[in-house]
């Protein structure tokens, strides 16, 4: 994957989607394993938390999740524990608040590790039962079914979905079980947006979500790219494509013998975006760049 990466970060900055030059960067830390232990270096490469953790994640809000003989907290960027490894389970900071389970049940948690939406969500066969917080809504599940809480732990969006993701660019990834499962995407207000006809969807990112149709079940697998509205802005293709960042995801054929980058440049005289698809490898399978 390390040659992959070096590939895809160097066609964006000499696209001039990645700027670098002349900008001062803040100190960011990354979270790296060395023989079974999890540490954090700088960008230079240098250790600025020693590896003595069973786990770690990146950071969040100031603060990273670490696990500690199978329990769970958070340490700042010092190394630090802010919030004592006791959590089941334990998930990044978003808006202030941070997924925690205890037990078979998960709740929310503030800064200092208070439980400020108590564990009462998820089962061990949904575990864990809660999402982050996102435009000021997180999905639950809740009586069978996932749902919406907002940062007061009111149910704002009835549990009805048998999968949901977070809110992002105002809409919500949801989906419903059958053969096949259906998936597509609500509103603030539990509002369909976007029909539920979709074999899969990814959560919105960028204004664009990559989606699978379901006339291509059967056909050849294959992903399309839709806007807010659902209007189908590319596609379909045999490739998969990955989550947009800067106007640009990375694609790949399901048998791994092409490689290669997909730009969106949005035309504001039109109102559209255009597409180019840009193959930086053929005839090499994936795992020799994992």
């Amino acid at each position: 994957m390390t040659v992959l990466r070096y590939v895809l970060v160097s066609v964006a900055m000499c696209c001039g989607l990645i700027s670098t030059l002349g900008q001062s960067q803040p100190l960011q830390l990354y979270p790296i394993p060395v023989h079974g232990k999890w540490g954090y270096i700088d960008r230079n490469g240098s250790v600025r938390i020693p590896l003595r953790f069973d786990s770690a994640s990146a950071f969040r809000e100031g603060l990273a999740v670490v696990e500690v003989d199978a329990k769970y907290g958070f340490i700042d960027s010092n190394g630090i524990a802010v919030v004592q490894p006791t959590f089941e389970d334990a998930f990044p900071f978003s808006e202030g608040l941070a997924g925690a389970c205890t037990g078979e049940r998960c709740g929310f948690i503030d800064h200092s590790g208070k439980f400020v939406i108590s564990p009462q969500y998820g089962t061990k066969m949904t575990y864990p039962g809660v999402r982050a917080f996102s435009e000021g809504l997180a999905a639950v599940f809740t009586n069978g079914k996932w749902g919406y809480i907002d940062k007061a732990g009111k149910l704002v969006i009835p549990p009805k979905y048998d999968f949901a993701e977070g809110f992002s660019d105002g809409l919500a990834a949801v989906g419903v079980a059958g053969h096949p499962a259906t998936f597509g995407f609500i509103d603030h207000n539990g509002q369909v947006a976007i029909a539920l006809h979709y074999h899969m969807a990814a959560p919105f990112h960028e204004g664009v979500a990559i989606v699978i149709e379901p006339e291509l079940i059967g056909k050849w697998y294959g992903s399309s790219v839709i806007d807010r509205t659902g209007r189908r802005v590319y596609g379909p293709v045999t490739q998969a494509i990955n989550e947009y960042h800067q106007g640009v995801a990375s694609t790949y054929s399901l048998d791994g013998s092409a490689l290669g980058l997909l730009i969106g440049k949005e035309t504001r005289s039109e109102n559209e975006i255009c597409w180019s698809q840009h193959l930086l490898f053929r005839g090499a399978r994936r795992s020799q760049f994992s």
